[in-house]
């Protein structure tokens, strides 16, 4: 299964800096494996 995930962000001077502070948290999230999900399913 895939997503596509289309975030809008800000335009703002301030912007830049909040995507930074997000990124690492962002990136974890993203690329974790949840509870008990096995990288090959049929194995």
């Amino acid at each position: 299964m895939q997503f596509v995930v289309i975030a809008r962000d800000g335009t703002d001077p301030e912007a830049p800096a909040r995507r930074q502070a997000a990124r690492d948290a962002h990136l974890a999230g993203a690329t974790a494996k949840p509870h008990g999900l096995r990288s090959n399913p049929t194995s």
